[in-house]
């Protein structure tokens, strides 16, 4: 990944050190998109962002799950689909 000389200088260090320390290291959004999409029974999601005993998570998020393509947590980038029964 290849990031613009000017990122180097204006990301917070604490980011910055992550950026430029280790180049083989993914992303989180590349480590959340690994995660495949969470099977769903109803039409609603619940998203707490936290697994059991994992961090405090991020306030509650309802995801609808309508439409086919999976839908996505605003807070965590977790997707969530609907299964379909027939």
């Amino acid at each position: 990944m290849s990031l613009p000389e000017s990122a180097g200088k204006t990301a917070p260090l604490r980011f910055r050190v992550w950026l430029c320390s280790d180049t083989s290291k993914k992303s989180p959004m590349e480590l959340i998109n690994e995660v495949p999409p969470i099977k769903v029974d109803g039409r609603i999601a619940v998203c707490e962002g936290a697994s059991e005993g994992v961090g405090l998570g991020h306030p509650i998020e309802y995801i609808c799950l309508d439409l086919e393509a999976p839908n996505v947590c605003k807070y965590c980038g977790l997707r969530y689909v609907q299964v379909h029964h027939h």
